[in-house]
């Protein structure tokens, strides 16, 4: 499982809502783009590869603007470590709910 962020959504309204380094935006494609392809790798296995929004969290990083607590920003990358056997995989997840790449 990876973090990303929905900075990484290659869409113009996207980098007007945030603010954020170039590097930081190219990074989160990347992993995404690595989870993609190490899913495609391990389909036959019962390693599950996905991706996850922790959402904005309050965080050196979110600041204290942001919305969520680091108990709920943890959330979704709890649930994606416990999938079952038959649980998705190769995808974008925040709060139990699929995200578009």
């Amino acid at each position: 499982m990876s973090y990303a962020s929905n900075c990484k959504q290659l869409k113009p309204q996207v980098f007007r809502l945030f603010l954020v380094p170039f590097a930081y935006n190219a990074s989160k494609a990347a992993v995404n783009s690595f989870t993609i392809h190490l899913a495609h790798e391990l389909r036959n296995t019962p390693v599950k590869i996905n991706s996850a929004h922790p959402g904005w969290v309050k965080t050196e990083l979110g600041g204290e603007g942001a919305m969520m607590d680091i108990g709920q920003g943890a959330k979704t990358g709890v649930e994606l470590a416990i999938l079952p056997d038959d649980g998705p995989t190769g995808g974008f997840f925040h709060l139990g709910e699929p995200v578009p790449w």
